[in-house]
């Protein structure tokens, strides 16, 4: 679904129209102040939507198709630096990896602090000689490396690598083709959900009421569907085996 289609008026803000204003079109494509608002109120949806994404989201991770990129960021390794400071829009990071002496990538096993305490060792003396990283702790915005990175033995340049999953690609209050970047046959949830908060907003309590249920049956659509994306794969069924003593 386009972002604005005002020819056919099957676009996200003409549905918003239709939603709030009856199918007065124009009310929010021809008002600059409206279109601007629910603009803003389209981006929130989208951060709605890609939560209930990530939430149901399995082997198969999702990512909003309107990025031109994959989402795995690199990052130099200095010698001795623990820390690595991560870019704000990584929402779930999947896994870091290091590159070793001859190229080559290699998984780092995720460790918490409260690992460490509970072995009565503190982060800064855990594994605190340089070497060749093992393991990542995940604090705030940064990545932590056990033990820090001695750049003898390990490559420095796109010395680690983070694949993640990040938000939702925002529309402008410009943009007429733009798509949301997820399936769609549930893109009718943005202006669903756009419209919502605008009239919870506005007092129009039978048209939210209305568009609650309609979002509530979507978004239980769309987490199904979510949830049976890799059917491709096999799945491995295991037996408990029962003991009796």
């Amino acid at each position: 679904m386009k972002f604005s289609d005002t020819t056919n008026k099957n676009g996200i803000l003409q549905k918003c129209e239709l939603y709030v204003f009856g199918g007065n079109y124009g009310a929010i494509t021809n008002n600059t102040t409206n279109k601007a608002v629910f603009t803003g109120l389209c981006n929130d949806a989208l951060d709605s939507v890609t939560s209930d994404i990530l939430e149901s989201d399995t082997r198969w991770q999702w990512d909003d198709t309107n990025y031109t990129d994959y989402p795995i960021g690199m990052i130099n390794l200095i010698n001795g630096q623990r820390d690595y400071v991560l870019d704000v829009s990584h929402l779930k990071i999947l896994g870091v990896e290091a590159k070793d002496q001859s190229g080559n990538y290699y998984p780092l096993i995720p460790r918490d602090v409260r690992d460490m305490t509970d072995m009565g060792i503190t982060p800064t003396e855990f594994m605190e000689t340089n070497g060749i990283p093992q393991y990542y702790d995940l604090m705030a915005n940064s990545i932590f490396l056990y033990p820090q990175p001695d750049t003898s033995v390990i490559q420095a340049t796109n010395g680690l690598k983070v694949r993640f999953q990040r938000g939702a690609d925002y529309y402008e209050v410009t943009d007429t083709d733009k798509e949301a970047g997820f399936a769609s046959i549930y893109h009718k949830l943005i202006p669903l959900m756009a419209s919502y908060d605008y009239t919870m907003s506005n007092d129009m309590n039978a048209k939210a009421s209305f568009l609650a249920r309609k979002i509530e049956t979507e978004t239980a659509k769309l987490k199904g569907f979510m949830t049976k994306r890799d059917k491709d794969e096999r799945r491995t069924i295991s037996m408990k085996v029962k003991r009796n003593k």
